[in-house]
């Protein structure tokens, strides 16, 4: 269970940093599933423009891990956060 932490924490961190600083801090919560990457933002007008950055980096997520095929982008709503 904390490798999982860990990893999550990794990923939220790298893509935090390659994204454009407005967009950084947006980011809730990043969690590799088998072959996709699932993204969570905080508000759903952020969720879209993290959509279109992240479609941008599918090359870099690759090299960081070449099992991810794929990257979904949903909304983390603030009551359901830790």
């Amino acid at each position: 269970m904390t490798h999982a932490i860990g990893t999550q924490q990794s990923w939220a961190e790298w893509l935090r940093g390659i994204v454009p600083i407005e967009l950084a801090s947006h980011i809730v919560h990043v969690v590799p599933k088998e072959r996709e990457l699932l993204v969570f933002a905080d508000t759903p007008a952020w969720c879209a423009r993290l959509r279109y950055a992240v479609g941008t980096l599918a090359s870099q997520i690759s090299a960081r891990d070449a099992t991810i095929t794929r990257t979904i982008l949903r909304v983390q709503p603030a009551s359901f956060r830790p």
